[in-house]
């Protein structure tokens, strides 16, 4: 039995925030530097979407693994599942620092004052 969230599985509440995260920040990064710039979240949504659309679903589900020897489980998804919270995990870094300097670092140069010349 899997956890469900207002009948919802779980994997569908973390993709819609995922997605809800994403346009957000899409929405935010539009209007300080342009759309260019908050495009990348958009693709990354969609690149984790994808991912997770085409994951290998029949090896989760326990009557479609190979039996083996009952001493020994074998847990054929620990490869793709490590590699692919190691790129998430990078690619959070990396967009956090971005978010971080794009945003958060932007100078303030002071205007300068006018002066009036009183000889």
């Amino acid at each position: 039995m899997s956890a469900r969230i207002a009948g919802l599985g779980l994997g569908v509440i973390i993709l819609t925030t995922l997605w809800a995260i994403c346009l957000a920040l899409f929405i935010i990064m539009s209007r300080r530097r342009g759309i260019q710039s908050g495009f990348a979240y958009i693709v990354l949504a969609l690149l984790i979407t994808v991912i997770l659309y085409f994951w290998p679903k029949h090896l989760c589900e326990p009557k479609a693994q190979i039996e083996t020897s009952d001493s020994m489980k074998i847990d054929y998804l620990a490869i793709p599942r490590i590699v692919f919270i190691v790129i998430l995990s990078i690619l959070l870094i990396i967009m956090g620092i971005n978010f971080v300097r794009l945003s958060l670092m932007n100078p303030v140069h002071a205007k300068p004052l006018k002066s009036t010349k009183n000889y």
